[in-house]
């Protein structure tokens, strides 16, 4: 678990772990350089359970905090949570004994996707799931893998129980990988069999919105994107399934979802980044050919989505302004948006 200033997380994080109705593990957690109180919050949980340890370090970021665990970490499997999120009482349990009964090397499961702003201290809860199914050869596993992708169910690498031995066998850590999670996920997947999904939600990941963002963070962001997008296309182009119509549709359905998700986050009206810098980040957007092939093939799931892809194909970035804009402003005041206090009293932890 690595932590950055997660003071007012930690310990619900924490205690989620101690909660499981499976008991043999050992949550090491790695404070990445904070300057708040979390150091004292973990040390005390520590302190009380022989099972949590802390590792402290200096500030490298999140990714790297997570290699450094990797690195003491001795376990038969491993399990990836952050300080921000938390897990619902039977994860470890149900993960497990499935993971053992059909000797998976990889198990995943629902999760909510919850994006908190903290200036209304409002959420919006998003249910990522599909239904249970155990693969047990490569061509089972990678036939429905594009689902598992489109759904978000390998988004990063929380809420997965990844084997150990598989790590090691195929020597595969975050430093290998460019320190990139997305890779990392794909390159323990490669060559898989044995995969497992779980229908329930256990996991809730919870993101927040960020108003002090930088023009050069959001080109970051949105490299990232491109560069997943075309790790993604290798993957199926090394299985033999890029031709495949079903496959190549899903591929460009996600690059066009996390676009839009950017440029929403872009286009709202509490990100503090000029208008004209704005401009300049929609234009690089439209502009680019991967952009336009996605726009050519998907068809929009949403109404927020149908708003969108006619600027986005005409690259007119005046209008996709302003109607990513109004999105943005509908999509935080709407009545689907739910108080903090009752996403976490619906989760039972605190009842």
């Amino acid at each position: 678990m690595p932590s950055h200033n997660a003071e007012t997380t930690i310990s619900r994080a924490i205690k989620s772990i101690q909660n499981q109705t499976f008991t043999d593990w050992k949550l090491i957690v790695v404070d990445d350089g904070s300057d708040d109180a979390t150091p004292l919050f973990v040390r005390e949980f520590a302190s009380q359970d022989p099972r949590i340890a802390l590792i402290e370090k200096d500030c490298e970021g999140l990714v790297r905090a997570r290699e450094f665990g990797m690195e003491h970490a001795q376990g038969e499997y491993l399990f990836f949570c952050t300080a921000d999120d938390w897990i619902e009482p039977t994860m470890l349990e149900d993960l497990y004994r499935e993971s053992e009964l059909h000797n998976l090397d990889l198990c995943v499961t629902g999760f909510y996707r919850e994006e908190f702003f903290e200036k209304s201290n409002k959420c919006v809860a998003e249910i990522c799931t599909l239904p249970t199914a155990i693969y047990t050869s490569q061509n089972a596993f990678r036939e429905a893998s594009i689902d598992l992708f489109a759904e978000g169910l390998f988004q990063g690498v929380e809420g997965i129980l990844f084997r150990t031995s598989r790590l090691e066998e195929l020597s595969i850590n975050f430093d290998s990988c460019g320190w990139s999670e997305h890779d990392f996920i794909l390159s323990y997947l490669m060559d898989i069999s044995r995969v497992g999904v779980l229908s329930d939600l256990y996991y809730h990941y919870k993101v927040h919105y960020q108003q002090q963002r930088t023009p050069q963070h959001e080109i970051e962001i949105l490299k990232l994107c491109k560069q997943d997008y075309d790790s993604l296309i290798a993957l199926y182009e090394s299985w033999g399934l890029l031709e495949d119509g079903r496959v190549y549709q899903k591929l460009h359905e996600i690059f066009f979802n996390e676009l839009t998700d950017c440029i929403e986050d872009i286009c709202n009206p509490g990100c503090v980044i000029s208008i004209s810098h704005k401009q300049e980040i929609l234009n690089r957007i439209v502009d680019d050919s991967a952009t336009q092939r996605a726009v050519s093939v998907v068809s929009p799931k949403n109404r927020m989505q149908q708003m969108l892809i006619g600027p986005i194909k005409k690259k007119n970035t005046a209008l996709l302004y302003s109607e990513a804009r109004f999105i943005s402003f509908i999509k935080h005041h709407n009545s689907s948006v739910v108080s903090q206090e009752t996403i976490a009293s619906e989760g039972g932890l605190y009842e």
